[in-house]
């Protein structure tokens, strides 16, 4: 289907349907469906262009792949976090119609890849894509890896051990995404089955757009790596990568809207579920990986447009749909069919065959009208008239040339005659029809496929009523079938020795099944990947009679290899199944994974018990939580005209649906302020936020809270009038979100906007504690404001009701589980719950206490000086090199090459590429921004130097222009020469060395700091002393529990964070370890402080870590303020604490606890921790003091601060009296005594002063005022 193709078609026309997603905005989903091939590219070769690519080393093994492949599984599993169910597809082995397309997709990869080895010189081989097909080592061993994998999780991750656990490998049969459309088609036929079900759908395959619109479930979303169409794209990990969410519940909307002018034209019921199952049927026109496009009807050149617009004018004349839920109505069909053929003939009428004349330029079909525009014909002056005439004289005599040369060329037809066109139309038929039960019903035939490279002409698709739609179901390829059956000669290697020969030998009774050389046609298309591959079709008997003679060669795992297998499904048991065998990756643990194996087969629903569209309880009033909807704001909808880079990047028209907001009559400003100040409202429609609202203008006054966290009053309001330049100010910031975001990025047209509201974003919830031991979600609000247009404010949702996690204390504080001190001292330490004191709201915990270094002085870690970096002007004294060229050559420097086919310029990249100032990107280590001028360290010079004596004679030619915006290949090398390949494969070799880029201003330490740092925190290590374990009473307040925030909210809001504190990971299900220990060396600062990003040191390896600024490899990773728990901040505080206060409670040392919070898979030190030392000691005493972290009371307005935070500011800090409790009940911790125990070591403890106990208002609860949309 032109995959990406189709893709931004979507995305451009439906503007709305793509997000990127936050983690605190992620939608509650039920069950999350991977589709694992997708994954497995991603994370083994995510760019084919960049042949030097290895993920991060030179020597990159199938190993490194597989725990890439487990690791992308666990973040993406992290992200969405289903509550029921994962469903892990593999593709296994495909039917017949889908192995043609995958078998000349391998010969043109393995075409591509003997190219680009004999084009650069490598030191080691490109990994072969090819081996991801089923039946080769490479998958059998990546799924047992993913078996291990699985049972790991199962058994250690309590997030994991929620839900059921799916795996359908690459040895049972099927598609991995068809497997999908099965178990839901299955599961949505049964009796219980909840027809309000969310579904996620990670996959890059645009195709599952519309297999998800088959299956009808209205709550359904796509997860998907950002596209940037065209442009290239940067190496990320998959924590920093870009995720879209595609709600295919908006895409339903806009097909309403798209279809909306037939209405009132039926003669029947507008039913958007069939206009849907229409809308799929027009689709399969312009091709996709089964059917052939029918001629030129191509994406880009509108054909999606053109196909909708005749469907509307056809549809009215009808007596039905003509797609009835997967069944083809022939008679309906063939009208549609029949009316497109005359806008064929007309697109043939206003095009002169190539073999006539040469054409210089073609305007693109109109996607409303279906016509060209006039063509620009070059030819000789003497025959240009005669031309002209000929062409109008000759419309249809032309059109016939052309239909003759693409059957006789083509299709190698003898003549046009009706016996070899109707068998062609008849099985196009038969395709379409074995493809709509392919989406709706499940594989019809294995053994079926499409026996034609082209498609028919749309005029000779006609006389269908005879048409057999019947197909012998056969049975699906065995793997080493299906692996002989699409691999070319070049792949050989990939299948048993004993058949290989099969492949290569001339002497093979199937050798003529597998050319080294072959044609490609490009049929209209750019790519090259578009093409159509041009080999001969496999004959299935030739193919299994040539194979069976040499099936007894094969070995035991050969032959295992060969057998089609089930789907293993897992769930937690609570009992020992012994332990799984030992893998170097996961160590040996005890099996909790409970696996039973079924037939995937089994889940086929015949047609007459399948649900067909919507169930019948499906509920359209209320929304879930994160599912966007058009609903709630009155607007229209329109078609405008926008510019899209859809072939190679050159700009053509299209069309998309703009939203028209419904303007009606505005309150006065006073009105608004009563309405809405102090009130929580929603935001960013159709992607409903919730937000707090502080202020609102007119552009001329403003009116604000004076206390943002009280009630409205005429006593709590402060107005301003605005100043010239605040005034300016504004409009500019307003003129981004309604011009920037909402017109051009959303397609939504705000018109006319009188008044601007104030609002405080919602960061995220956590769960807070009340008085009478019950727990709830309260919503944390962002300490910067945003303004939002008036007409733009949803003032009530209705959502259905999500039920909470947690219900009360005894929910969270479960005996053995983690949790983390939040009161002094021992701040930031690690604990094990005891048991918990309902009544009082207070628990007793197991403290692991350690020492921690003090950094004495820092400036030897962390000040960047400013002489480690040079300008460029004195780098161009001891270079003999242009300064203005020095800044040019360390970023990107393009060079031009001769024009392609389509008139544009090739360009190729010869700069170094340390620095990306459009990006306001830095390599560490190299170049180094301050203010607006860039400095280069020496090992950026050393660097340049290299590459200047590597290549004299390019740096000559470039110092002869250096002012000169673009270079052409024939300016800076020899005609003829091979130095522009040689520069690119030197400059690759170099880029593989590039470790960290940063943002522009990021705080870090010095060049060499990080490295001795690692040693000093090792040095520190060898001499710490041992832990000490304390067991105490704490009010609950005191206690972090890991899992009862979601958001970018902190465990304490009151830290603040430095280079060098010291910090502990306090993240369940996380890449790092919980608990994990480390030392910030990096913080990348945001707008809003609460985005910021730290970059942490940790004091041992896991094998997810990142390798940043030179560290020891695995020990670093980025965290956000919702990971950690700031062991620092908490010693600053208790250091500034009186201690002269009595302590009142008791603590007795007690062996260390072994806390119930088994580490993430990738999460394991690769060396033993220093288990803490058991310290007894009888008389020990400690009183444990600090601020509480969450309070209740549901008849207060949100909580306010003494000292507000200014609107205006960015750097405003929340004042709130986080963690207040509105009893003024002694916070201090009682401390149970316990047995004492053999030993004189005694814990030195300090007596802080008592906590602050003055009544406090309380913080906002989701509860404390009456909102419909909770």
């Amino acid at each position: 289907m032109g995959v990406p193709k189709f893709f931004r078609f979507i995305s451009e026309r439906y503007p709305c349907i793509n997000k990127i997603i936050k983690e605190h905005e992620i939608p509650q989903y039920d069950n999350l469906y991977l589709d694992m091939n997708s994954i497995i590219h991603t994370c083994s070769h995510p760019t084919d262009s960049d042949v030097h690519f290895r993920i991060g080393k030179k020597e990159f093994s199938d190993e490194d792949i597989f725990e890439n492949v487990s690791r992308y599984v666990e973040i993406i599993f992290r992200i969405v976090k289903p509550l029921e169910m994962l469903f892990l597809a593999f593709d296994g082995v495909a039917p017949r119609a889908k192995m043609n397309q995958q078998r000349a997709n391998r010969f043109r990869v393995a075409r591509d890849n003997s190219i680009l080895e004999r084009e650069i010189l490598l030191t080691d081989k490109l990994f072969d894509a090819n081996s991801i097909t089923p039946g080769t080592v490479f998958m059998a061993d990546l799924i047992d890896h993913m078996k291990h994998f699985i049972a790991y999780k199962v058994s250690t991750d309590p997030l994991w051990q929620k839900c059921k656990i799916i795996l359908s490998g690459s040895e049972a049969p099927g598609e991995g995404e068809h497997k999908i459309m099965q178990f839901i088609r299955y599961h949505k036929a049964q009796q219980n089955y909840n027809s309000n079900t969310r579904h996620c759908l990670y996959s890059l395959d645009a195709d599952l757009i519309v297999l998800g619109l088959c299956t009808h479930e209205p709550h359904f979303s796509l997860l998907r790596e950002k596209n940037t169409f065209g442009k290239a794209k940067k190496m990320l990990t998959p924590e920093e990568s870009d995720f879209h969410l595609l709600h295919l519940s908006l895409f339903r909307e806009y097909l309403g809207y798209e279809f909306a002018p037939i209405k009132s034209k039926l003669k029947f019921e507008f039913d958007l579920e069939k206009i849907i199952d229409d809308w799929v049927l027009i689709g399969f026109l312009v091709g996709n990986d089964f059917i052939p496009q029918l001629p030129h009807l191509n994406i880009v050149n509108g054909a999606l447009p053109l196909l909708y617009s005749v469907y509307i004018e056809v549809l009215p004349t009808l007596d039905g749909y003509i797609n009835e839920a997967g069944e083809l109505n022939l008679s309906r069909f063939e009208k549609y069919i029949k009316s497109l053929s005359h806008v064929e003939h007309k697109i043939f009428a206003s095009t002169v065959s190539s073999k006539i004349c040469n054409v210089k330029e073609a305007k693109k079909v109109d996607p409303i009208t279906g016509h060209f525009e006039q063509l620009s014909i070059e030819s000789k002056k003497d025959d240009a008239k005669d031309l002209d005439q000929e062409m109008k004289t000759k419309e249809y005599s032309n059109f016939e040339v052309q239909r003759r040369d693409y059957y006789l060329h083509k299709l190698n037809f003898e003549d046009l005659s009706e016996s070899l066109i109707l068998p062609l139309v008849h099985e196009y038929i038969r395709a379409i029809q074995w493809t709509l039960n392919y989406y709706y019903h499940g594989c019809c035939s294995w053994s079926w496929y499409f026996p034609y490279h082209y498609a028919p002409f749309i005029r000779d698709v006609k006389g269908l009523e005879n048409i057999n739609l019947k197909f012998d179901m056969a049975k699906p390829f065995l793997p080493l079938q299906h692996l002989l059956a699409v691999l070319p000669p070049a792949n050989s290697h990939l299948l048993p020795k004993p058949l290989r020969f099969l492949l290569t030998n001339s002497n093979s009774p199937i050798i003529h099944f597998y050319p080294n050389e072959f044609e490609i046609d490009l049929n209209d298309k750019s790519n090259d990947w578009e093409a159509i591959v041009l080999i001969p079709f496999i004959n299935e008997k030739e193919l299994i009679s040539a194979m069976d003679s040499y099936i007894t060669t094969l070995n035991p795992k050969e032959r295992h290899r060969n057998t089609n297998g089930l789907t293993c499904v897992y769930t937690y048991t609570k009992t020992d199944l012994g332990y799984y065998p030992v893998d170097k990756v996961f160590g040996s643990f005890i099996n909790h994974a409970q696996m039973e194996r079924i037939n995937i087969a089994d889940m086929n629903v015949s047609k007459n018990k399948l649900v067909k569209g919507l169930c019948k309880d499906v509920r359209f009033d209320l929304s879930f939580p994160g599912f966007p909807t058009f609903r709630h704001i009155p607007h229209t909808f329109g078609f405008q005209m926008i510019e899209s880079k859809m072939i190679c990047n050159r700009p053509i028209k299209i069309e998309k649906i703009m939203l028209n907001v419904s303007i009606k009559p505005v309150p006065k400003l006073e009105e608004i302020a009563k309405e809405l100040l102090g009130q929580k409202v929603f935001i960013n429609w159709p992607y409903l936020q919730e937000a707090y609202v502080i202020g609102v203008t007119d552009f001329d006054k403003k009116i604000m809270l004076d206390n943002f966290w009280k009630n409205y009053s005429e006593d709590n309001l402060k107005h301003a009038k605005l100043s010239d330049n605040s005034r300016s100010s504004l409009e500019e910031e307003y003129f981004t979100i309604s011009d920037g975001i909402y017109n051009n990025g959303y397609g939504i047209v705000i018109g006319k906007t009188e008044i601007l509201v104030y609002v405080f974003p919602a960061m995220g919830k956590r769960y807070v504690y009340g008085n009478s031991g019950k727990v709830q979600l309260q919503t944390r609000w962002s300490t910067l404001s945003k303004i939002c247009p008036y007409q733009l404010i949803v003032k009530e949702a209705k959502f259905l009701s999500v039920d909470l996690m947690y219900k009360s204390i005894r929910d969270i504080f479960a005996t053995s589980d983690c949790c983390f001190m939040l009161g002094y001292p021992n701040y930031g330490s690690i604990g094990q719950v005891k048991s918990v004191n309902f009544r009082q709201q207070r628990v007793v915990v197991s403290l692991t206490v350690t020492e921690e270094p003090i950094f004495t002085s820092t400036e030897d870690f962390f000040v960047k000086n400013n002489n480690d970096y040079m300008s460029p002007s004195t780098i161009a004294k001891s270079l003999s090199i242009n300064s203005t060229l020095i800044n040019r050559i360390t970023g990107s420097l393009l060079v031009a090459e001769d024009t392609d086919k389509f008139g544009e310029l090739k360009y190729h990249d010869i700069g170094l590429r340390i620095k990306f100032p459009k990006q306001q990107k830095e390599l560490f280590g190299y170049s180094h921004k301050k203010d607006t001028f860039w400095y280069y360290s020496q090992k950026a010079v050393q660097l340049l130097q290299n590459y200047t004596e590597k290549f004299p004679d390019l740096f000559v030619n470039l110092n002869k222009n250096v002012t000169s915006s673009t270079f052409t290949v024939s300016e800076l090398f020899p005609q003829g020469s091979n130095e522009l390949n040689a520069v690119k494969s030197w400059l690759l070799e170099q880029q593989v060395l590039y470790t960290t880029f940063l943002e522009c201003g990021t705080k870090t330490l010095g060049l060499d700091g990080v490295p001795k740092l690692d040693k000093f925190l090792c040095d520190f290590r060898s001499k710490q002393s041992e832990s000490k374990v304390v067991e105490a009473e704490v009010s609950s307040q005191l206690l972090f529990r890991p899992g009862t925030i979601v958001g970018l909210i902190p465990p304490d809001l009151k830290a603040q964070h430095k280079l060098l504190d010291r910090i502990i990971c306090c993240r369940a299900n996380f890449t790092v370890p919980l608990g994990h220990k480390g030392t910030i060396i990096g913080i990348q600062e945001k707008q809003d402080k609460w985005k910021n990003v730290y970059e942490v040191l940790f004091d041992s390896p896991f094998t997810a870590g990142l390798t940043l600024y030179e560290s020891f490899p695995h020990k670093c990773y980025r965290l956000t303020i919702a990971d950690f728990v700031n062991i620092s901040f908490g010693q600053r505080n208790a250091s500034t604490r009186p201690t002269n206060e009595k302590p009142k409670t008791d603590v007795k040392n007690a062996p260390p606890p072994r806390p119930n919070c088994p580490n993430n898979f990738r999460s394991q030190p690769l060396k033993n921790d220093k288990e803490p030392a058991v310290v007894r000691n009888n008389n020990a005493k400690i009183k444990l003091t600090g601020h509480s972290t969450t309070s209740v009371n549901r008849n207060q307005p949100p909580s306010h601060t003494e000292n507000r935070p200014p609107v205006t500011t960015d750097n405003r800090q929340n004042k709130r009296p986080i963690g207040r409790n509105n009893n003024s009940r002694n916070e201090s911790s009682q401390v149970k005594n316990r047995p004492a125990a053999a030993s004189n070591n005694s814990a030195k403890v300090q007596n802080p002063r008592r906590i602050n106990t003055k009544k406090r208002p309380p913080l906002d609860t989701a509860e404390s005022k009456k909102n419909t949309s909770q």
